[in-house]
């Protein structure tokens, strides 16, 4: 057993179920016989035990394996770029798969052959992976010219490169075997080739029987008796070695070798560069504005340029600005182009074209301003579309959309879902409004009391009525309920009575004299004073029980069943002074009387009240009268507020309210049922699309970038604001020209770095948000954040790599990194470069990761997949003594270049000794904690990357 640093726990085997009986040890030559049996015994109902001997599964029983136990293999299938200097593995679910049908048990150094191998065959001619009809699995086979004893291991040593994995840091064995039959996302089983690799190969790896018997199977051939006396290898090696072989295949996949450099080598040709030390033309260039393309009068000086700096700037950089002079003659002249068409439409001439404001409807303003003095800052929508440095990346912007415009508008109109639909309804809506506000202000609000109650009668139960009571309240009840509590009765307002009321009635017209006023119906009934009946409701007292009897028994009851007798005995009757409540179900003795003169006790007394207020109340709820006067209903000050229960203003839109749930676009200001604005939402980070159209606008001058250099960059705010105003305001134009439900004012692009895997946060705040004195390059989520540029080899062979800031500690007078979590840093975004650039966005800036003592930079191999292999050999150095096996290599298994060329397979026979607590060629346990390959890291303080001392 082996513990690794990275909490892994190695053990030689494992067995479980029957297998754990076998008595034959493992002598690891072909001794042991292929088949055992292993003696069981079975009770019944407590019965004699019965004894028999059961014959187990070996490998010549096995025809193929369950391709759903492999859960990794190193490296991954069709792999390009695969480490020479590591070993091929293959790992499986189950941690005792390996030796499952081994009909043996571990000797007394825990060495036991598994049943299977994993071979590593280089491609080349006389090597061939076929398929035959007739058998279960494919055939490897290695011919002439191909030499098996060049690509086949020792058998004998079989036992090496077999282990079962444990995750967790316990090698006690309970904790062990707890492990074991535990969580199965704990525990694998692992086969690994010690084949060594040339760089730039095409290889095939194979798991193969290692039994002759499991061959045979495989093969589909006759297994004898005598094929089970002995557990033969499948082949033989060294001088023995047969000119060609057959094999079954249970598994298989093929990869490329890469050049040959690992993770720690990689690593190791990283250089930290200050900014300084990086060529001038690294970070910025020069835009000559000397022809801008209009007329300036006297023209700029020829030559004339401002420099330009991209989304990634250097930290340390100055800039070349402009006079102030030449600030003010080409600001001048340009704001005039840009306001000759808002000034044109004020004055009512035809439209003209010029170069677009941008930004202007968001915030509002179309006539642009000038320093009065420059250098002083302006707010960003003047600055934005007067200097040319910010006014060429709001074009870029627009380049952009107008390359993607086709994907981008399919994408918008996906979004916009149901919109249209729901916008055809409110259009209507306002339609039905502005016709019903006529009717409205011009009839219904004209209308007598009597002739507005006959009309809202048939709309009685749906109409609220908000009044006020005698207690100055409000009070909101439905026109029907008004009308139920008044002595109007709920007739006169029927169909019914309406229409034999009606002035163009057969009645009327009849009998009733010609410009005679209308029969005032409504009116008159509610003048009507009017009793109800109300039947007789509340408890049933006991007066009502005993009139209710009859006979001799009920006569002797009635003088004494009034209330006031009760509340007489309850006051008249002697003391309880003992008088105690218990809980029910609770048994307790008979109550004794106190004698006369002495007071209740305290629950008596309570219980007395109780008593009497019941009583109380009963009587007083027997009380009801028969009959009750109900008042009229005030028909003046209801007048009104049914008027407004049937404003159309309100009862439309409450309407259109109710009957549309709208999760995505918000409402404007104003109008209620005015279409709604849709605002699309793209959060791809568009760096990307900018990367596409021309890297060189995020860092100018990225080919003189040295290779294998680590530098800090800072991101540039300006431009990342610039550039996706003029993605928005691009995107506007297009949805104003394909008649999209937009007004000019959204933003639907607020996404530059790509920061799904950090924060999520949005790289800018909504334009409309911005306000107008904000200045540029203040209007983003995040400032002027420390950006890690690192080009190289490393991130493009190893892309899973961990990279993260850690605060530095101070011990001993040397920087050290913090070992608490909290003092971690995770890229806030991340993004990448051709052909070998990846930059990381951290969230801290210059003064705080170089002061005392500051924060460390770590590029660390991911851990969570565990390698195995040796060092790449350097033969151009002298052979440093071997003191941990963490700088084993493969020179350390041959003296010289040819003797390792000539070295087909790591054999445990070399001579390496011990180093604790591992031993070379004790066990499989021992051989995988040498072979790990612990995860390299590094830190690179920030200083030697800002300020070189």
């Amino acid at each position: 057993m082996a513990v690794s640093s990275a909490n892994h726990v190695f053990l030689p085997w494992v067995r479980q179920g029957a297998a754990a009986g076998i008595q034959t040890v493992d002598t690891l030559n072909d001794s042991p016989a292929g088949a055992v049996s292993i003696p069981v015994k079975l009770r019944v109902n407590n019965t004699d035990d019965i004894a028999r001997n059961v014959r187990l599964f070996g490998p010549g029983d096995v025809l193929g394996i369950d391709r759903q136990q492999v859960i990794r293999t190193e490296p991954r299938n069709l792999a390009t770029d695969f480490e020479p200097n590591y070993f091929v593995a293959i790992e499986f679910d189950r941690p005792d798969f390996p030796w499952l049908f081994t009909p043996a048990k571990a000797d007394g150094s825990n060495r036991l052959r598994p049943w299977l191998c994993l071979i590593v065959v280089r491609k080349q001619q006389g090597v061939t992976l076929r398929t035959d009809r007739n058998l279960l699995l494919p055939i490897l086979e290695i011919n002439d010219p191909a030499k098996p004893k060049n690509e086949l291991p020792d058998l004998a040593e079989s036992w090496a490169w077999a282990h079962a994995q444990v995750t967790g840091n316990q090698p006690q064995k309970a904790a062990v075997e707890q492990s074991l039959s535990g969580d199965p996302a704990l525990n694998l089983s692992r086969l690994l080739s010690p084949r060594r690799l040339d760089p730039l190969t095409d290889y095939l790896a194979c798991v193969v029987p290692a039994f002759d018997l499991g061959v045979k199977a495989g093969l589909g051939s006759q297994i004898t008796p005598d094929d089970e006396k002995s557990l033969k290898p499948a082949w033989t090696s060294g001088a023995q070695s047969p000119a060609q072989v057959q094999l079954p295949v249970y598994y298989s996949w093929q990869f490329h070798t890469g050049q040959g450099a690992d993770f720690e080598a990689l690593v190791n040709l990283l250089e930290a560069r200050d900014p300084s030390e990086l060529p001038p033309e690294v970070g910025k260039k020069q835009i000559d504005i000397s022809q801008p393309g209009f007329l300036i009068t006297p023209p700029l000086p020829e030559g004339s340029t401002v420099d330009f700096e991209g989304a990634l700037r250097l930290a340390e950089s100055t800039v070349n600005d402009w006079t102030p002079e030449t600030q003010n003659r080409f600001q001048g002249e340009l704001k005039q182009i840009l306001e000759v068409p808002w000034l044109a439409m004020k004055d009512g001439v035809d439209p003209i074209l010029a170069p677009p404001t941008y930004g202007c409807w968001h915030v509002g303003r179309h006539i642009l301003n000038t320093a009065a003095s420059p250098p002083a800052v302006l707010p960003w929508l003047d600055e934005l579309n007067l200097d040319p440095r910010h006014r060429s990346v709001a074009a870029l912007g627009t380049a952009v959309i107008q390359s993607e415009q086709e994907p981008l508008m399919a994408a918008a109109w996906e979004q916009l879902g149901e919109i249209q639909r729901i916008n055809q309804i409110r259009r209507q809506a306002q339609l039905g409004r502005a016709v019903n506000a006529v009717y409205h202000a011009k009839h219904f609000s004209r209308f007598s009391e009597e002739t507005l109650f006959k009309v809202v009668a048939p709309a009685q139960s749906r109409l609220v009525v908000e009044t006020i009571n005698a207690g100055n309240q409000k009070t909101r009840a439905m026109l029907s309920q008004r009308i139920a509590q008044s002595a109007l009765p709920n007739r006169a307002v029927s169909a019914t009575l309406r229409k034999l009321t009606s002035p163009r009635s057969a009645i009327a017209t009849r009998f009733q004299p010609p410009g005679a006023a209308p029969i005032a119906i409504v009116a008159g009934l509610n003048n009507f004073l009017s009793f109800i009946f109300v039947p007789r409701v509340g408890a049933v007292i006991i007066d009502q029980v005993t009139e209710a009897l009859a006979g001799a028994v009920a006569e002797p009851l009635k003088p004494v069943a009034r209330f006031d007798r009760i509340l007489t005995a309850l006051n008249t009757a002697p003391r309880l002074g003992d008088f105690t409540i218990a809980p029910e179900g609770v048994k307790r003795n008979l109550l004794s009387f106190t004698p006369p003169g002495s007071s209740d006790s305290g629950e008596a007394l309570a219980f007395r009240a109780a008593a009497t207020a019941h009583q109380n109340y009963l009587a007083q709820a027997s009380i009801i009268p028969s009959f009750a006067q109900l008042a009229p209903i005030n028909m003046g000050t209801t007048k009104q507020p049914l008027l407004q229960s049937i404003d159309p203003e309100k009862t439309i839109k409450a309407r259109v309210q109710a009957s549309l749930e709208i999760s995505g676009p918000q409402e404007i200001a104003g109008d209620p049922l005015e279409p709604l604005l849709d605002a699309p939402d793209f959060p791809q980070p568009m760096y990307e699309s900018l990367r596409d159209l021309s890297q060189d606008f995020l860092l100018p001058g990225l080919d003189k970038v040295p290779p294998n250099t680590v530098t800090l960059l800072k991101t540039n705010s300006k431009f990342v604001e610039s550039f996706l105003v003029g993605l928005n305001v691009e995107m506007n134009r297009e949805f104003l020209w394909r008649n999209y439900p937009t007004d000019q004012r959204g933003t639907f692009f607020r996404q530059f770095w790509d920061t799904s895997a950090g924060s999520g946060l949005r790289d800018i705040k909504r334009i409309i948000e911005w306000g107008d004195q904000s200045k540029l390059g203040h209007n983003a989520n995040a400032g002027d954040d420390l950006v890690l540029l690192i080009r190289g080899e490393l991130l493009r062979r190893y892309p899973n790599s961990v990279i993260y800031a850690v605060a530095a500690v101070n011990v001993n007078g040397k920087f050290d990194l913090s070992s608490k979590p909290e003092d971690e840093k995770h890229p806030l975004f991340r993004g990448s470069l051709n052909p070998d650039v990846t930059f990381l966005g951290f969230d801290l800036k210059k003064e705080d990761a170089i002061a005392d003592p500051g924060w460390f930079f770590v590029i660390q191999e991911q851990p969570t997949e565990p390698r195995f292999g040796m060092d790449a050999p350097d033969f151009t150095k002298p052979l440093p003594a071997l003191t941990t096996w963490n700088n084993l290599s493969w020179r350390h298994l041959a003296g010289t270049q040819d003797e390792l060329n000539a070295l087909s397979h790591a054999s445990v026979k070399t001579q390496l000794g011990r180093i604790d607590p591992a031993e070379w060629g004790r066990n499989s346990a021992h051989q995988a904690f040498i072979t790990l390959q612990r995860p390299v890291r590094i830190g690179i303080h920030a200083k030697e990357m800002l300020v070189k001392g």
